[in-house]
This record gives structure tokens, C-alpha cells and sequence, in this order.
């Protein structure tokens, strides 16, 4: 190697320079990267050089990792050195093939084994994070409890939680909490203990003095601790909550058909929000309470159930985090849920979404809207709920799995991420991105038919023509010329003349193009480098599909002659047809006359009939309460009365004697004129029955009428002696008798339920499953349900019209799942709210389908605060 210097004569000076090895001395090529560093190949590898001009001397860099044993790129004799437009450095060998050095940064940074900042560092599976004041960096481990890092100093400070267990490498810190006192409290696989910062030492929970708290807790798993607005402990454990306030402590557990309870047993993860609502992720769903007022009684559920629209993408709650508006984010088993508290909408992000994986062991939510997950595949970030990031061990991860809820954020906001080989650490305001626009180029494009490939296409070429085939298909593959990570690479295609918008974001850097009809095209491709920056303008290629000769422009020529030849044969045909149908039309005319009188009579017939109808129908009315009766005695109810016809099978009825109120929703058989007259009959024997001196219990009610129904329809068939004819007339009945006074209710059914809503939650009492008028073997009783009033409560009775009714997009049927869900929402509203949004509902329902049954829902609301 020779150092040429211009002297001021213009002539050259040449000097030899010198290197510290024969081997180096043999250079085979130079060159300086962009970042300024001169790079030279030699026979004994790759070199990162400072000339010293003085000496003429070339001093290398041993403190490069270039020529660390263990990093060393190569030692193998270098021949070519390249850098692309994206930076990175390509390195030719003559026997290690081709290398790829990339200088730009690690997104991430991370604390792993062999890290030289923390050789006191001696475990790195890491299960809980906290950041303290000091910039301290808590971390609790799988084996030797708890460790604190000094980032200024490298120091490490080992503390054993448990000694007996930290001895067989058993000590497992899960969960860390510094409360409003200044302690630290740790969860470990084995009971609760406590950091006490004044002293330095760690010493086991006191259960509160108590045998039973401490034998549910000494061998439990703490998932999670949390401090609540009034100062209160709350542990989330593998089996139970507990609330620890100073003095005693509290368990939940969870209950079957209780309201109070918690959803499940195993409890995985706590979040205070910024209003102070505790939400508690378990294994099932997720409860939340007011920890302001400290009533736990009043604790909410959210999870998915078998009739209701899914709210979570899983019930298994893993983690929990509060974004900057207040929207609440659940890592699940299947993906993220993000759940808005003010417009209580739901969303979800799977692995089909694009992010790493479906197990979600961590969220944290940034102050730029970010929200960053960590995985058992790496960690993803969702940027302003559009753009997924993924980031792997190329980005600085230590490794692709990480620990549940080992999860924390410091108050410079550097988000932490421990996992099962050490702890990975980001700035969200200081990430760099690759800028780096990536050309596309098409890499190759191939004809197939019927799974053969038959035509090969130069991938320079403008256009392609193609012959139309049927069972033919058109792969073309593509490649963004960005290598930084060429795995990580989007692109995205659009089909001019056949699709209408660009395709969905994909790694798929191919296009299948099947059975293409004749016409012509242009596909575009962009792509997109790791970072989603992506190629400044699309590549693009015409494609041409010739038609077949039957769909030529001399065959269309053909056909129209065709056509017009086959118009005027028919026209011809027509034509005589119609000469024929003339004659016959000119014989039959005699018979006109006739035909319009009896028109006439027909017509007098139907207005006799709809009048006696119309008057059916005021009878009908008359003998029904009207909705102001049954507001003096219920001011907060409706009525929602629809007949299919003019008149209805389905009535309400109202009665009151003392403090007893009598209301009932009939669903009789049929509708129109039968339905009515049924209902008459049903209405009447109703009225008598509570007139006589009976017990007033809806169950015995419905014997009575039961009894009276079907000795009304009872027949003797003269033809067959001894044998009675039974009618199938009968009626499906919701009865119930309020007791204000009493604040009591009773309900007895034929068929028809009640729906009770109470605190957000439908209770469903079934009627019996049989109906009034049926005729069994033996004497059929009906079941009477006790109902104890709360204030607010509202119920409902129906008949089966509404849910039965066809409609939507697919024509099907309403369905009680659906019913049940719109009585949830509205149940709040006034009560002519409600009947004006169920008749809006079931109008939009309808669309252009009949109604094919009469409709009637009540509703009331017994107590009102």
C-alpha cells in the first residue's frame, strides 16, 4: 500500500506505507463508507483504519468489534467492499461467500447474559420490573429473587426473598409494588413480602395476625399488587382477590350465578385507571369497582358470554394498561382488546391483525398514542391504532419470549420489557427509523395452466400478452431492494381495470392472478423497507389478455346478427298469436256483461266483510285497558300493541283489587278475525276468574283458565261414541301480580317468560312449557315464581311476535338473543323512549318483509327512585 502526496510543483510523491503483519500489508481493495470510517480488505480480513501521516503508518482499531474473536466479521481474505443506497456495508470473500454489515443502531437496548455493564449480573430470567425514583432498575427474577441495577454505576444488588428458597434457585419475585408509605411489596410464587427502603431489609407479610388469610396466601401465586385511591392493598393471586386495608384482609372469590363475586378464581393482573376505577383481568373476564368509595359490592363484569356480542378477543386476561384517553387496552390469549369507557366500543388486534403473536403478556401505552406489546413472539407497537411495528432480536431484543406482567414504564417514559433471557428497553421519542426508500423490481413472471407452467416473461419488459385461457394463472413475483430486514419487507399491488383500490398491506411478495378476462391491465407494486417507508413511486407492468375467436369483434358481429334474426322471428310469431288471441277475445265479448256483474257482487261482498271486521276491531278495542288506565296505576311502563291485522290474537290485560296489581300479555291462537275472537273469549274468562272469591296466585289463575279453556272447546263426536274431539285453541300467557305495598312480585307463564333487568344484568324467568287449553294424560300445574322488587328494577312481558319476526340482510329472524340484548341497552330510558326505539328497531328490521304475527311488549317499572 502506497500514500501518493502532491507536491507544490503538481509532481507526486509515492511513500509505502506501513501495516503491523505480511498479511495486512496485502490489500486487495479500500473503501470509505458514507459514516467516514475507511474500510480495507486484506488477506487476513476486514480492517478499520487510522493513518498516521507522520510515520506513514496504519494503526487499526482493536478496539472495534470487527476485531473481537467473538464478533469478528471475518478473517477470511476480503475482496470487494460495497455500500448500497440504505447504508449497508457488503463484503465480498474468497472463500466465506458474501457478508452483510449494518451500522445503523439497534432500536432497542437490553440487559442480557454476557452484557458487560452488569458482570455481577448472575440470572436473566426476569418475571417483574419497577423503576424506582433513583433511576434504579428493580427487577424481580425466576430463581434468585430480587435484583436492583445501578445504571450510572453497573452495580448489582442481590436481595433473597425467600433464602430457603433462593438456595435451590427457587426464589421467584412475580409482582412489585411500591406503595403511598414508601414500601415496596413483592409477590412471589410462595406469599407476600415487603421492602422496607428506610432499612434496606425484606421481611414476610404479616396475613394481618390471621391463620386462615395466611394459609391462602403463604402458598399462593401473586400475580399482581396494586394500591387503590383510599390507600387499600389489593393482590391478584392464583386463586382469589384480597384486599389488605391496613388492618384486615378481604377476600373475593368468584360465585356461581352471583352478581358480587369476581368472574374467575385466577386473577392475573390489577390496573387503578386515572379515575380511580380498579380493573381486575382473570382468567374468565374482567371485573372493575370505584376504589373512591371503597363499596365493593358494587363490582362490574365485562366478558364475552354465549348470547351477547363479544367485547373481548378472549376471556383470559393476561395484562392490563390505561392509554393517555383514557381508553383501556387487555392483552389476552387471543390478541388485544381495547375498550373506549366513554363511548363503550370495542376493538380487536390479532396476529391476523399484524402483530407478533396472539399472547399478549404486557402492555404498556406510551405518551405519542403508541402502544407497545410484548409476546411470546417479540414485541409489537400499534402507532395511533393503525400502523403495527414488529420488532425482533435483529431490533436488540435479547430474545423472542417474555414474562407476564414484567411489564414497566419510567417516568422519562423508557419503556421495559423483561422476558426469559433478560430485559429489552426503548425510548419511544428517540427511535430511528430506516429512511431508506426501497426500490421494486419484478424478480419473475411465469404463465401457468392447470397447475403446468408453460411461458416464461423477461422482467424488463413493458407489457405482456397474454391468450385467454381458462384454468390459467399469472405469478408474478416482486422484491423490494432494501436488505436490511428483507423479511420485515410490506408491499402492496393494485390491478388496474380490475381491482377497484390498492390490495391489503402484505409480506407476500408475490401476486397470483387467476382465469383473467380478456382486456387490458397494469399492475402496480410498492414496497415498503421494515420501518414502513415506503418506494417513492410504484412499479409497474401492462398486461394485455388476447380474447378468444369466440369473443372476438367479428364473433360479437356475428352474434348481433343472430340476435336481430332471432327479434324478428319472435315478432312474427307475436304477431299471429296475437291475431288468434283477437278472435277469441271477439267471441268471448258476450260474456263481458257477465263478467262485470259479477265483479260488482264480489265487490259488495269484501266492503261487507272489511265493515264487519272494522267493527270487530272497536269491539276489540273497547274491551282492552288503554295505556293511560294502566299509566295510573304504573306510571313508568308502556305499551307496545302491534295486530298483523285488524284485528289481533295477542291483548294485555289489567286488573287491581286492594294493593294487588293483575297484568297480563296474551298471545292466542292465530291472528286476524280467529286470533280475536279467541282473544274475547280469553279476555272474559280472565275477568270472571279474579272476580270469584280465589286465592290470588298467578299459577292458580292459569289452572282456572287452563280448566276454562278447555271445558269451553270441549266436543262430542257423534260419530265415534265415547270419544271426545279436543281443539288445539289455546294461548300462550305472561301473568303477574305486583304487590307494591309489599314490594313483591308474582309471575306464572304459559310458554311466555319474564325478563327482569337488574344493575345491567337480564334475569329470565321461563313459563312452563306447555300453554293453556293443552290436554295431557293428567292434570298439568303451572309454576309460580316470588319475585322480591328492588328500586329501578324493570321488567318485561311479550308475546312471541317480536322475536319471531323475519327480516335483515339475511331474512332470518329477530331471535330472543337479540331481543334481550336491545332491552339491555334501552332498559334505562323513559318509558316512551323505549316503546318509540322497539318500534324503530323493528321497522328497520322489516325492511320490505311482512310482519307475520301479532306484536306485544310491555314494560314496567314497579319502584321508581
Amino acid at each position: 500500500m502506497y500514500h501518493l502526496i502532491q507536491k507544490e510543483d503538481g509532481s507526486y510523491i509515492n511513500r509505502k506505507i506501513k501495516t503491523l503483519s505480511e498479511k495486512e500489508n496485502a490489500v486487495n481493495c479500500i473503501f470509505q463508507h458514507s459514516s467516514g470510517t475507511v474500510w480495507i480488505g486484506t488477506k487476513a480480513g476486514l480492517r478499520v483504519v487510522e493513518y498516521d501521516h507522520g510515520r506513514d503508518l496504519l494503526r487499526y482499531d482493536k478496539d472495534s468489534f470487527f476485531n473481537q474473536k467473538q464478533n469478528r466479521i471475518t478473517e477470511d481474505e476480503v475482496t470487494f467492499l460495497y455500500e448500497d443506497k440504505s447504508g449497508l456495508l457488503w463484503v465480498g470473500t474468497r472463500y466465506s461467500g458474501l457478508l452483510k454489515v449494518d451500522f445503523k443502531p439497534k432500536k432497542f437496548k437490553r440487559i442480557m447474559r454476557g452484557d458487560s455493564k452488569y458482570p455481577d449480573l448472575n440470572t436473566f430470567d426476569i418475571k417483574s420490573i419497577y423503576m424506582d425514583d433513583q433511576g434504579l432498575i428493580w427487577l424481580g427474577t425466576a430463581d434468585k429473587g430480587l435484583k436492583i441495577l445501578d445504571q450510572q454505576r453497573g452495580d448489582v444488588y442481590s436481595y433473597p426473598v425467600n433464602r430457603e428458597l433462593n438456595s435451590i434457585g427457587e426464589d421467584m419475585v412475580l409482582a412489585l409494588c411500591r406503595d403511598s408509605q414508601g414500601r415496596i411489596w413483592i409477590g412471589t410464587a410462595r406469599g407476600i413480602y415487603i421492602f422496607y427502603l428506610n432499612s434496606g431489609t425484606i421481611s414476610e407479610f404479616s396475613y394481618a395476625d390471621s391463620r386462615k388469610t395466611e394459609s391462602l396466601l403463604k402458598e399462593n401465586r401473586i400475580n399482581a399488587i396494586e394500591e387503590d385511591a383510599l390507600g387499600n392493598i389489593w393482590f391478584a393471586t392464583q386463586f382469589g382477590l384480597y384486599k389488605y386495608d391496613g388492618e384486615s384482609v378481604y377476600n373475593f372469590f368468584a360465585e356461581e350465578g352471583s352478581r358480587n363475586g369476581i368472574c374467575s378464581d385466577e386473577v392475573n393482573d390489577l390496573l387503578l385507571d386515572s379515575e380511580g376505577i380498579l380493573w381486575i383481568g382473570t382468567s374468565d373476564g374482567v371485573n372493575f369497582l370505584d376504589s373512591n368509595n371503597d363499596v365493593v359490592k358494587k363490582m362490574g363484569h365485562f366478558r364475552n358470554s354465549g348470547d351477547s356480542i363479544s367485547v373481548l378477543s378472549n376471556n383470559y386476561i393476561l395484562s392490563i394498561a390505561e392509554d393517555q384517553e383514557d381508553g383501556i387496552w387487555f392483552g389476552t390469549r387471543s390478541g388485544l382488546s381495547y375498550y373506549n369507557k366513554r363511548e363503550d366500543v370495542s376493538k380487536f388486534y390479532t396476529h391476523a391483525s399484524g402483530i407478533a403473536n396472539d399472547m399478549i403478556y404486557g402492555v404498556i401505552c406510551d405518551k405519542n398514542s403508541g402502544v407497545w406489546l410484548s409476546t411470546n413472539k417479540g414485541i409489537s407497537l400499534i402507532k395511533d391504532n393503525k400502523q403495527i411495528y414488529n420488532f425482533d432480536i435483529a431490533d436488540g431484543l435479547p430474545g423472542y419470549v417474555f414474562s407476564r406482567g414484567a411489564v414497566e414504564q419510567s417516568s422519562s417514559g423508557i419503556a421495559y420489557f423483561g422476558g426469559v433471557e433478560g430485559v429489552a428497553f426503548i425510548d419511544p421519542d428517540s427511535i430511528t427509523y430506516n429512511l431508506h426508500r426501497p426500490e421494486v423490481v419484478f424478480t419473475s413472471i411465469e404463465l401457468y395452466h392447470k397447475g403446468k407452467i408453460i411461458d416464461n416473461f423477461k422482467v424488463d419488459t413493458q407489457k405482456i400478452r397474454l391468450k385467454y385461457r381458462k384454468s390459467s394463472m399469472l405469478k408474478v413475483s416482486f422484491a423490494a431492494l432494501e436488505f436490511s430486514e428483507s423479511a420485515k419487507n410490506k408491499y402492496q399491488v393494485y390491478l388496474e381495470g380490475f381491482d377497484d383500490d390498492w390490495r391489503p398491506v402484505t409480506s407476500e411478495n408475490m401476486i397470483g392472478i387467476s382465469d383473467l378476462p380478456a382486456g387490458d391491465y397494469t399492475l402496480h407494486v410498492k414496497g415498503a423497507n421494515s420501518d414502513h417507508i415506503w418506494t417513492e413511486m410504484p412499479v409497474t407492468i401492462d398486461i394485455s389478455v388476447i380474447p378468444p375467436i369466440w369473443m372476438s369483434s367479428y364473433a360479437y358481429a356475428f352474434y348481433l346478427i343472430a340476435l336481430v334474426f332471432l327479434i324478428q322471428s319472435i315478432i312474427n310469431y307475436r304477431i299471429r298469436n296475437y291475431k288468434t288471441a283477437y278472435k277469441t277475445l271477439e267471441e268471448k265479448a258476450g260474456d263481458k256483461k257477465k263478467i262485470e256483474a259479477q265483479r260488482e257482487l264480489l265487490s259488495k261482498i269484501n266492503q261487507s266483510l272489511t265493515d264487519s271486521i272494522y267493527y270487530a276491531k272497536r269491539i276489540q278495542e273497547s274491551i282492552l285497558p288503554s295505556e293511560v288506565e294502566i299509566k295510573k296505576v304504573l306510571p313508568e311502563s308502556f305499551v307496545y300493541y302491534r295486530p298483523k291485522d285488524l284485528v289481533s290474537g295477542d291483548f294485555y290485560w289489567k286488573h287491581e283489587v286492594d294493593d294487588k296489581i293483575f297484568i297480563a300479555a296474551v298471545d292466542c291462537t292465530g291472528h286476524g278475525v280467529p286470533g280475536a275472537f279467541m282473544s274475547i273469549i280469553a279476555y272474559d274468562m280472565l275477568k270472571r276468574i279474579v272476580k270469584s272469591d280465589i286465592e290470588y296466585c298467578p299459577a292458580y289463575i292459569l289452572e282456572r283458565l287452563n280448566k276454562e279453556v278447555i271445558d269451553t272447546f270441549k266436543k262430542n263426536n257423534k260419530e265415534e261414541k265415547n270419544s271426545l274431539l279436543r281443539v288445539n285453541d289455546g294461548m300462550d300467557i305472561a301473568l303477574c301480580i305486583i304487590d307494591k305495598k309489599q314490594r313483591k312480585m308474582a309471575f306464572a307463564g304459559a310458554y311466555n317468560p319474564l325478563y327482569l333487568i337488574r344493575d345491567n344484568e337480564i334475569l329470565v324467568y321461563k313459563g312452563d312449557r306447555f300453554p293453556i287449553g293443552y290436554q295431557g294424560e293428567k292434570e298439568m300445574k303451572f309454576s309460580k315464581h316470588e319475585i322480591a322488587m328492588e328500586q329501578n328494577d324493570i321488567f318485561y312481558i311479550f308475546s312471541d311476535g317480536y322475536a319471531d319476526q323475519f327480516g335483515g340482510d339475511e331474512g332470518k329472524k329477530f331471535k330472543y338473543r337479540r331481543f334481550r340484548h336491545l332491552l339491555l341497552n334501552i332498559h334505562r330510558l323513559p318509558a316512551e323512549d323505549q316503546k318509540a326505539i322497539l318500534h324503530q328497531k323493528i321497522e328497520e328490521w322489516m325492511g320490505d318483509f311482512e310482519q307475520v304475527d301479532d306484536i306485544i311488549v310491555m314494560g314496567i317499572r314497579p319502584l321508581k327512585e
